[in-house]
């Protein structure tokens, strides 16, 4: 394997930690907001993320290569007052992390 296509890999483990960590906080928020249908379905996203993320981990290992892990920045979910804004966040994080697994 490349240095380079390991390194888009071990990135987008980091990614796809980083939409399980968002998921969570919104879940969070929503519980807050006292949506507990939503912010199971959320909790939900956030374990698929974090599936996708040990499937590249997996790929990685199973390729005899040994995956870097990196930060996982916190998500700004500040902005996030409404389930408007709930769903508009997840919309737009979903577009990026397809962008992300296009371009791999």
């Amino acid at each position: 394997m490349t240095d380079k296509v390991k390194n888009i890999l071990d990135q987008q483990i980091t990614e796809e930690l980083f939409s399980a960590y968002l998921y969570l906080a919104l879940a969070a928020r929503l519980e807050s907001m006292n949506f507990k249908g939503l912010a199971n379905w959320m909790t939900v996203q956030a374990k698929e993320e974090e599936d996708h993320a040990m499937g590249f981990f997996r790929f990685l290992i199973e390729r005899g290569e040994e995956p870097v892990l990196q930060a996982i920045n916190s998500p700004d979910i500040s902005k996030i007052k409404t389930i408007a804004d709930v769903c508009a966040a997840g919309l737009e994080h979903e577009k990026h992390i397809t962008a992300l697994i296009h371009n791999i």
